[in-house]
């Protein structure tokens, strides 16, 4: 086979998986939307958190600044993972010996 018709197979081999990509992409379920509960946890008086990454789900100042700092920590962690990466990736000259 000549180089040409090889380079065809190879676009028509990409642009039949691009198709394909996309339309499995758009064939998949949006996800759904969660039921709300039949009663307010802050109306219960018990709030359940799964974790450092849940929020609180009433809208008074005290729980939205329990979360601004909840989202502060995470930042302030995230931050210092990066700068441990970047750290990492400082390259030290190695003496070399013969």
């Amino acid at each position: 086979m000549s180089t040409k018709v090889i380079a065809w197979i190879v676009v028509v081999i990409v642009v039949v998986g691009g198709i394909w990509y996309f339309w499995s992409k758009s064939m998949q379920a949006a996800p759904s939307v969660p039921a709300a509960p039949a009663t307010s946890q802050e109306a219960t008086g018990t709030t359940a958190q799964s974790g450092a990454s849940s929020l609180s789900s009433g809208t008074s100042d005290n729980n939205l600044n329990a979360d601004l700092a909840q989202m502060d920590a995470q930042m302030q962690s995230a931050n210092s993972d990066s700068a441990s990466v970047n750290q990492s990736f400082n390259d030290q000259p190695v003496q070399q010996t013969e």
